[in-house]
């Protein structure tokens, strides 16, 4: 194991967004999680779907 791995402290660090999201109405969250990951698919697929899949998050997963 290199030793900078051995000197991170896993206490200090804090969480990053990966993913974009949207609030909804009922105050619940939806991530927008990327359909295509190839750029060609994406700009080919994008004027007959929307280019991001919707995953609906509950209470509990709002919170979180």
């Amino acid at each position: 194991m290199p030793k900078d791995k051995k000197s991170i402290n896993l206490l200090t660090l804090t969480p990053q967004k990966s993913l974009a999201y949207e609030y909804r109405v009922d105050g619940q969250i939806d991530v927008l999680v990327p359909r295509f990951k190839n750029a060609f698919l994406q700009r080919m697929m994008q004027k007959k779907r929307s280019p991001y899949i919707r995953a609906n998050l509950d209470e509990f997963g709002s919170t979180t």
